[in-house]
């Protein structure tokens, strides 16, 4: 399995930070939450997960420790990314075990949401090895706990409320830090909404009626779009690699349909195009999406009702990822 690590100077300042000040620097309620950080990030496409990334949206930290993964309420994560996931809700679980543990629990549990590695996160929020923390669109704390089933559908739906429904588009959302010229803001609130070729359009503008200073910001800016746009492939080729094909196949389309008539978009349709007509790419979203809708059926219905479907789907797809993560995880669990 692979996995996605980049290194900040920026973040790793952030992170030392918030492990020296502890569990004194604890986010409560209604306070701005703090520094989101891991070392290494698994099944995540799009830019480095930070709070200003997910501005709009609620986000739900999910701390645990992968030594026992039954205190980690994983199937009840996984309704909560069923239910809520496309209704504003990002799920981050996070975790201080390092990248190899939380890869070898990959290995056994289908999680269908990022996961963050070597993270001090729980320490400097304030947590356990186990807790939750529901954050608003705002970008404040709603509610927290130290259980890892803490967060019930109730306060859930209280934050989603106004929330921004990005879909795949959220992996396409860019947020750079640091002061720029007003006459960029358009741009940058583009950026932020993951309209790529509108945001390069205004960029390029500028560079050439613009201002000296508003002229090298642009270009700077331009030059991160294109270095964020090779990290966005970069994310779905990874996700592809480990089985991932509706996660990869979505964000690929989100893509290839905003830079549709765009030179930086090159790379995206070449690559939807070569999946297009590969047998066994169509074969891996098949099964992955009879997967997915038989796991849907299994939170309203339970595993006895759904047992021949998984067993069927297993019969007509044998070798792909989701017949693998059936016999692995959905089958020898009699839930």
């Amino acid at each position: 399995m692979r996995k996605w690590t980049r290194p900040s100077a920026l973040l790793a300042c952030a992170f030392f930070a918030a492990t020296i000040t502890g569990a004194a620097s604890a986010q409560g309620e209604g306070d701005r939450a703090g520094v989101i950080h891991a070392r290494t990030w698994f099944g995540w496409i799009g830019e480095e997960p930070r709070l200003e990334s997910f501005e709009g949206q609620a986000v739900l930290l999910h701390f645990f420790v992968c030594e026992e993964p039954k205190k980690s309420n994983w199937l009840g994560m996984m309704r909560v990314q069923r239910e809520f996931g496309d209704k504003g809700l990002q799920v981050l679980a996070i975790t201080p075990d390092d990248a190899g543990a939380v890869e070898a629990l990959l290995e056994v549990f289908p999680l269908p949401f990022p996961v963050g590695a070597g993270s001090g996160m729980n320490s400097g929020w304030g947590m356990g090895e186990y807790g939750q923390v529901l954050i608003d669109a705002k970008g404040v704390v709603f509610y927290r706990a130290g259980a890892s089933n803490a967060v019930w559908d109730g306060k859930i739906n209280k934050v989603l409320r106004n929330t921004k429904r990005l879909g795949a588009r959220a992996h396409l959302r860019l947020t750079p830090t640091g002061e720029h010229p007003k006459k960029l803001k358009k741009a940058l609130a583009l950026l932020g909404e993951g309209q790529l070729a509108k945001a390069d359009a205004a960029l390029k503008k500028i560079t050439t009626i613009g201002k000296d200073e508003e002229r090298e910001a642009a270009v700077a800016l331009r030059e991160e779009l294109n270095a964020h746009v090779e990290r966005v492939m970069g994310g779905i080729r990874r996700e592809l690699e480990r089985g991932e094909a509706l996660l990869a196949r979505a964000a690929l389309k989100e893509l290839a349909e905003d830079l549709k008539k765009h030179p930086l978009g090159e790379a995206a349709r070449g690559l939807l195009a070569e999946l297009g007509a590969d047998a066994r790419h169509l074969e891996e979203v098949d099964a992955a999406e009879t997967l997915a809708g038989i796991v849907d059926a299994f939170f309203r219905r339970g595993w006895e009702k759904n047992e021949d479907r998984w067993e069927r789907l297993m019969e007509e797809h044998p070798t792909t990822h989701a017949a693998l993560v059936t016999r692995l995880f959905w089958l020898p669990r009699p839930w």
